[in-house]
């Protein structure tokens, strides 16, 4: 335990260093951003998997922020868990099919492979607090419906980047970072992990 706790902070601190904070890698189309938004509402509510992947795969030493109260963000699972493999994020790429083809543009646009795609809201006016995520896979995040605001914070600099409907952005998740709904109305957002690469 003591040598894989070590290992996550060497590779969150490695990550730190070697990768910018954010990467604009382009935009989807518009017909990936109707899709996303027609087959949210049928899509199941999947925190609880976000809550478990957490405690299983992230050292608590890490980061202290408890979210097992969170009461203004939610997650549902549009790639799911691979039957009968082990509980790992790199094993969530079981992708329905009618959303096959936003996966398929969201690989190229990263030039990686994508697992444990997911949607994500925020309530109006509201924000995700700082945290860190697991340090084991990369992160990217697209706005679907309205605008936020990401906020990382290094050492005691606050860096912050506005991200709009369609840009697909890598974000460097191994420092604090929060996520702030600047919009009048429910932030959705998509979600996923992959390779970061400077394409």
């Amino acid at each position: 335990m003591e040598k894989k706790m070590y290992m996550e902070k060497r590779l969150m601190m490695r990550k730190r260093l070697k990768y910018p904070l954010f990467h604009y890698y382009g935009n989807v189309t518009e017909n990936s951003l109707l899709t996303l938004s027609k087959y949210f509402s049928e899509t199941p509510e999947s925190l609880h998997t976000a809550k478990e992947l957490r405690l299983a795969q992230l050292d608590p030493t890490i980061n202290n922020v408890n979210s097992t109260h969170v009461t203004n963000y939610a997650q549902h699972d549009i790639q799911t868990l691979k039957p009968g493999s082990e509980f790992i994020e790199d094993n969530f790429i079981v992708v329905r099919e009618e959303l096959q083809g936003v996966y398929e543009e969201i690989a190229y646009l990263l030039q990686s492979p994508v697992c444990r795609m997911r949607y994500a809201t925020i309530k109006e006016n509201d924000n995700l607090v700082y945290h860190i995520d697991q340090p084991g896979k990369d992160r990217f995040v697209m706005v679907i419906e309205g605008v936020h605001i990401v906020h990382i914070k290094v050492k005691d600099e606050i860096f912050q980047q506005k991200m709009l409907p369609g840009e697909v952005w890598y974000l460097n998740s191994n420092w604090e970072h929060k996520v702030e709904n600047i919009g009048t109305k429910q932030r959705l957002a998509l979600l996923g992990c992959f390779e970061y690469n400077e394409k």
